[in-house]
């Protein structure tokens, strides 16, 4: 599976873009489902966009962030909707 093909990798990348991190609890507002927030997040991870680190505040979480492709790639996303949505 090609990473843009996933329904919502577009949205989880320009979500990150614009807060340049997040906890994954944070994402359920763009993905729902957690078994397939956690297959991209996988995903993404595996592709070199993303980094998750464990962090334990009272629970276990995860720190997403982008890396310096994922922020590329996600500066080319937003281009490309802001020209479609001119």
């Amino acid at each position: 599976m090609k990473v843009l093909d996933s329904k919502y990798s577009m949205s989880v990348l320009l979500f990150l873009y614009e807060r340049d991190q997040c906890f994954k609890k944070d994402l359920y507002s763009v993905v729902t489902s957690p078994n397939t927030l956690d297959k991209l997040l996988d995903h993404l991870q595996a592709t070199g966009l993303i980094t998750m680190k464990e962090e334990i505040l009272g629970r276990r979480t995860y720190l997403i962030t982008l890396t310096s492709t994922g922020k590329k790639v996600a500066n080319k996303l937003r281009e490309i909707d802001d020209m479609v949505n001119k």
